[in-house]
């Protein structure tokens, strides 16, 4: 029976919070690249998109199954793989004036969907797109915080830690000395 052939090609290890690169080859009845095909991805992590190449970010660590399905006219077909995600390299200090996130990775690290968690105090999100260079540090002024966000004077009694929303702690901030 007439068949046609998808793959996947990306890299199979990735960083929470940074892009990951996936493309799809699909190949013909006569052996050659497939044109006007549909490309579907299953991430594994309850997102999907379309199209040939795609970017990608998982939020979370962990082992993920990655889906192609590739459909042209009558035919279609499917490739697989795993992808596992890890924890980028962060750490986080704080004075009476700043809260200090440094990458210590070799990628850009998007701190969207992080927040800065301080048991009785309100979280702080980081909003879409905060990009923390490779190498880099970012400042936050403790001023951004008022009384509904961590308090420094509370800490470490209550220690101030960097989070995922489902509370996967990414870093705890240590005491940073004027």
């Amino acid at each position: 029976e007439p068949q046609i052939f998808c793959k996947i090609t990306a890299q199979n290890e990735a960083f929470a919070g940074v892009e990951t690169a996936f493309s799809a080859q699909g190949i013909g009845l006569k052996k050659q690249p497939l044109q006007n095909a549909r490309y579907v991805w299953n991430f594994g992590d309850g997102q999907t998109k379309d199209g040939q190449y795609v970017l990608h970010t998982y939020t979370q660590p962990g082992t993920y199954d990655v889906f192609l399905e590739t459909a042209s006219d009558v035919y279609s077909a499917s490739d697989r793989m795993k992808v596992t995600v890890r924890l980028p390299q962060l750490s986080m200090t704080h004075s009476d004036e700043v809260f200090g996130i440094a990458n210590q990775d070799v990628v850009s690290i998007d701190l969207s969907g992080l927040k800065i968690h301080q048991d009785g105090s309100r979280d702080f999100l980081f909003p879409g797109h905060s990009l923390l260079s490779a190498g880099g540090e970012m400042n936050i002024d403790t001023g951004l915080f008022a009384a509904t966000h961590a308090d420094v004077s509370r800490a470490p009694e209550f220690p101030i830690t960097l989070q995922y929303l489902n509370g996967r702690v990414v870093a705890t901030s240590s005491r940073r000395e004027a």
